[in-house]
């Protein structure tokens, strides 16, 4: 199968989907958000972004799984029974994230491409300076509601958008970085998987097969990530980690809105 994959798509795609899937699978894993980087990447090389979003969705929820494996086997999180903090914090997260990425998946096939681009490359700005900058808020179930709710959106629309809040969200309302990643993680790769599943109702049949092709040779990249990633995120500094990601956001983010400034010209 692999064999088949190399052989219908460019070369260079492939390195390239290669190198990006283990980069996004590493980032995410080891961060908690970063994934979404890869959106802007794919649509400034000419990918439409309803094939990038499904494609990230289903690389995303393979990955996403696996490093929520690993994320248990480290002790960065722990899903001991129904009652605890962080179970109720994905039940949240999954249900709530859900309600949100329904709507988005219709607002994505429906809207034209510009603004399509123009919401991706808004997003990652916006969502990149709220990383970059602490803003702390003390725990509450309403402030977690309504984050879900807007990243699940954010996901289903864009393929990214959703670590970055989820995890800050956490990190903004006391919870500990290593159990904030894990959580998103494992409700991340519920709502990639669920995301993917309503594209594939609603898109072409063409560009089912591409986003399959592409979203396995990325989840293959990404599951030899994801264990590093796991494990780098007991030994980086947090402050270090959102800056990092929240620069990356803001530089494609901008980049996407310069690209799309020069197509509406």
């Amino acid at each position: 199968m692999i064999l088949q994959l190399i052989n219908e798509i460019n070369v260079y795609i492939l390195i390239l989907t290669v190198a990006l899937g283990f980069l996004g699978g590493f980032i995410d894993n080891a961060f908690g958000m970063g994934y979404g980087l890869l959106t802007p990447i794919f649509i400034i090389i000419g990918f439409s972004p309803l094939v990038v979003v499904p494609t990230l969705l289903l690389s995303q929820a393979i990955t996403g799984f696996s490093g929520t494996i690993f994320h248990q086997l480290y002790k960065n999180v722990e899903f001991k029974s129904i009652n605890n903090q962080e179970t109720k914090i994905v039940i949240l997260f999954v249900v709530i994230g859900i309600t949100g990425s329904i709507f988005a998946t219709i607002f994505a096939i429906t809207l034209n491409d510009l603004f399509m681009l123009l919401y991706i490359g808004t997003m990652m700005i916006i969502v990149g300076i709220i990383v970059t900058f602490k803003i702390r808020f003390h725990f509450s179930w309403r402030k977690l509601y309504i984050i879900s709710v807007i990243a699940g959106f954010n996901k289903a629309i864009s393929g990214g958008g959703y670590g970055s809040l989820v995890t800050s969200g956490q990190l903004m309302s006391g919870i500990r970085a290593r159990t904030s990643v894990g959580v998103t993680q494992f409700s991340e790769c519920t709502i990639s998987a669920f995301g993917y599943l309503l594209y594939v109702i609603l898109i072409p049949l063409s560009e089912i097969i591409l986003t399959f092709q592409l979203s396995i040779i990325m989840a293959l990249a990404g599951l030899f990530a994801a264990p590093f990633g796991a494990l780098l995120v007991k030994k980086i500094e947090d402050d270090l980690a959102r800056k990092i990601v929240g620069l990356l956001s803001i530089i494609l983010g901008a980049i996407s809105l310069i690209r799309l400034l020069f197509r509406v010209i």
